[in-house]
Formats: structure tokens, sequence, C-alpha cells
């Protein structure tokens, strides 16, 4: 079940070729929704930040940001006050997380 953690919950970003959008679960893991060429919409687990399993890890909703040259990202603040960041490059979803501290 995806539930936001907050009252803007999912944050959509929408280019020439990509429109997607990334949502907190009530367990705190991250989630891309992205719809394809042909129409279809697809969900990736992209889980919670640095692999932790704290239910409550994530305290804001993500807010999402892409660049024309395909590069991706989320950023999300998390219950120990540090910025984390999701990020995936191209047409790929494969997404990488990078703690940015407090």
């Amino acid at each position: 079940m995806l539930i936001g953690v907050g009252p803007g919950c999912p944050s959509l970003i929408a280019g020439e070729t990509y429109v997607g959008a990334l949502i907190v679960s009530d367990s705190g893991e991250l989630s891309e929704l992205y719809r394809t060429g042909d129409g279809a919409w697809h969900w990736v687990s992209i889980g919670p930040p640095m692999g932790r399993r704290n239910p409550r890890v994530a305290v804001s909703d993500p807010s999402y940001v892409g660049v024309a040259m395909g590069y991706r990202a989320g950023f999300m603040n998390g219950l120990d006050g540090h910025l984390y960041e999701a990020s995936a490059s191209g047409n790929g979803h494969d997404w990488t997380w990078t703690d940015h501290g407090a």
C-alpha cells in the first residue's frame, strides 16, 4: 500500500521522453511510477534510503528533479536530519542512494 508521508504526496516530473512520479510508502520506501512510450505505466521499488529498514526514515515527501540529459533524482529528509538523494541516469531505472549528511 502506498501512502504519502505528508500533504504533498507524490512528486512528478515530465519531459520530452519521460513522465514519472516518486512516492514514499507507509513503510518509508521510495517507489517510482513511470510511463513508457506505449502508454503503459510501471512501478519500480527503489527502497528506503541507504537500505535502511526503519519504517520512519523518511520525514518528507520526495522532491523530484530531472535534467535534459536523463539524470533524475529524488531528495527527501530523514528522521536523522540527513538529506537523502535517490538518483538514476538515462532511461534506466537502476537507482542509487546518496546520504548528503545533516
